[in-house]
């Protein structure tokens, strides 16, 4: 059966004919889209004004551009300049994904809070973090509990009820700009870069990955893997998969889940000889069952920046004023 990931971005004969039966849906789904944005254009609806500031880092597609490692890179710029922040994110797919919370101090669990805000308290355990979908309570609990601080917003640029100070978004090449279902587009690109403050990459900025880098779960670096298997849960394993070719990498097996898959997995039947390789936002499903398993996990990372940094920090320093 064919997969939403090879429809959107497959050459094959199969996945160019569902491509073009679904381009009618799309059309629709497109319609419909700028039904929504012309609502709020009219000022027949008001977004929602937070008393903190609101910076969003979102994109045009579903997944796989980096989003939560560039809301790291700026969340790092925010704390450099002395500025407070909380952060927001959806939770997508978990229990605490509906309405808004204010995550509790300490370790997440992903199953209760979804993967990406674990991973997100993991390497940011000191900076507040509220969970949820529905952006404006976030900001509303933001301006409540964290007076003063900017809602640094992870995705939610096409939530129109909610006013955003500052929107970053991440809007790499991508050969197929068909939207939904036919495409990976949530809305025209040419209409979204209007609604932006900052669209990467640019003539001025632009958006850089490290190396991966290996690391046990324990935090030790692992600096020489040969021959590995695979197991992720992820918007691109496709671009995975090619980080980890690159660093010369034997790939024996490559298990690749729907993006926020809970990852549910018997380990026990799992290969033993070579380790397993995940990334952070895999391992943070996997660890309450890692325990109970002779095998061995070998988390994989990767950090984001926009270039050039200094000029970055600078233009935002001049947005928040």
């Amino acid at each position: 059966m064919i997969t939403i990931h090879e429809v959107w971005y497959g050459d094959s004969i199969s996945a160019k004919v569902v491509r073009i039966l679904l381009w009618p849906l799309s059309c629709a789904y497109g319609l419909g889209w700028q039904i929504y944005v012309f609502v709020y254009r009219l000022g027949l609806k008001q977004p929602y004004k937070a008393n903190n500031r609101v910076i969003c880092i979102g994109n045009f597609t579903a997944g796989g551009t980096g989003k939560t490692p560039t809301t790291i890179f700026v969340a790092q710029c925010l704390s450099e300049l002395g500025l407070p922040f909380a952060i927001g994110c959806s939770g997508y797919g978990a229990p605490r994904s509906v309405g808004a919370t204010v995550a509790p101090v300490g370790s997440l669990n992903a199953s209760e809070w979804g993967d990406e805000p674990a991973e997100l308290r993991d390497i940011l355990p000191g900076v507040p973090l509220i969970v949820g979908r529905a952006r404006v309570e976030a900001a509303k609990l933001c301006d409540e509990q964290f007076p003063g601080h900017i809602l640094l917003m992870d995705d939610g640029f096409q939530h129109m009820p909610i006013f955003r100070d500052l929107a970053i978004i991440l809007d790499p090449d991508t050969p197929n700009r068909m939207m939904f279902p036919a495409g990976p587009y949530r809305e025209p690109r040419s209409t979204g870069q209007k609604r932006a403050d900052l669209v990467i990459p640019n003539g001025e900025y632009s958006q850089s990955f490290s190396n991966l880098t290996f690391s046990t779960p324990g935090g030790e670096k692992v600096p020489v893997i040969t021959k590995v298997r695979v197991l992720t849960a992820i918007g691109r394993p496709d671009k995975f998969r090619q980080g980890l070719e690159k660093a010369g990498i034997t790939i024996l097996d490559f298990i690749s889940l729907p993006d926020h898959d809970k990852i549910e997995v018997d380990f026990s039947t799992m290969d033993t000889e070579f380790p397993w390789i995940v990334t952070r936002k895999d391992w943070v499903k996997i660890r309450p069952q890692s325990s109970n398993t002779l095998v061995t996990f070998v988390i994989a990372d990767r950090t984001a920046i926009i270039e050039p940094a200094e000029d970055f920090k600078k233009w935002l320093t001049i947005k928040l004023g």
